[in-house]
């Protein structure tokens, strides 16, 4: 994992730079992000130790129970003239093999955010930068979710590209809305520079409110349209099918996506304006750099508290 860092580092940025903006931000943290790898790296180190060992072998086996004893929810994707069969060949027997599925019980999980300015660099042997900037936004149903959508590509191609990639030299750079964890994110990819980046996220958002004539009507259909490419994107029937399941169990269902389609064809500028102001405002900053020891002192300077990987 460490040694792939360089492949992902923008999107380890973004998720320890979002860590403390809510429960599902932490977990992906935690899960997926830098602070997993510092855990698996601790885990081995630790494991040298043969009680060490044995505990944690106990723990995986209670993790197995638990799992074993829980609700399940089974999903069959197939062609209608056979879809009997398969239910029958497929549920029938994982059903035998699962006796405790009747028995489980379904808790809420709910845990607990430590609310927290992040101010980090992650040092490890990179060579290159990953700088990634976070803003408390809104959850998907919230009438802005749209504006915040379409504000990621306005950014992006009106002057993120130009500022961090054609000028920085950094391989890419953007911003955009992550509704899970309800935040908007700036980011770079392999990037050279370290403060500048930093300081380009927040000329955006003044270049964004300065009308000085730069804005031009086909820049907001740009990003409007390239929205609505995502969303009407085709998949396998089988694709479709999943994801309209899994959708509809995080209540997202058919009607909710049409609305927030009609949302995102009704976005203006004016719009893109009103959430940058009140949201992305800079005392809202969450910052997270991943980058090479050679830049300690320089991370320091930004206010960044060295962390190693």
């Amino acid at each position: 994992q460490e040694s792939d860092l360089t492949g992902h580092g923008h999107g380890l940025a973004m998720l320890a730079a979002g860590a403390a903006l809510s429960p599902g931000a932490m977990l992906l943290h935690r899960w997926d992000g830098l602070a997993a790898l510092r855990r698996i790296k601790a885990l081995d180190k630790s494991l040298r130790s043969d009680k060490t060992l044995r505990q944690f072998a106990e723990r995986l086996t209670r993790v197995r129970e638990i799992i074993g004893a829980a609700c399940r929810e089974l999903l069959l994707i197939g062609e209608q003239a056979r879809l009997q069969p398969l239910h029958d060949a497929f549920f029938d027997r994982l059903t035998r093999a699962s006796a405790p599925v009747a028995g489980g019980e379904r808790r809420a999980y709910n845990p607990r955010v430590e609310r927290r300015a992040v101010n980090e660099a992650w040092l490890a042997d990179t060579q290159v930068n990953f700088c990634a900037q976070a803003y408390p936004a809104v959850p998907a149903e919230h009438k802005d979710a749209a504006v915040f959508t379409v504000l990621g590509g306005y950014l992006r191609n009106g002057f993120l590209h130009t500022a961090i990639r054609e000028k920085g030299g950094a391989y890419g750079g953007g911003a955009g809305y992550d509704s899970d964890s309800a935040a908007f994110r700036f980011y770079s990819y392999r990037d050279p520079r370290l403060g500048e980046t930093l300081d380009d996220y927040r000329a955006s958002l003044r270049w964004l409110a300065d009308d000085n004539g730069a804005h031009e009507p086909r820049m907001l259909e740009e990003a409007v349209l390239g929205v609505i490419g995502a969303l009407d994107r085709p998949r396998s029937p089988a694709g479709e099918a999943g994801a309209a399941f899994y959708a509809e169990r995080g209540g997202r269902d058919p009607r909710q996506r049409r609305r927030f389609r009609q949302r995102v064809l009704k976005v203006t500028l004016a719009d893109l304006r009103r959430v940058a102001e009140e949201y992305l405002s800079a005392d809202k900053t969450h910052t997270a750099v991943v980058s090479d020891p050679s830049q300690t002192e320089a991370a320091k300077s930004l206010g960044l508290r060295a962390i190693k990987v």
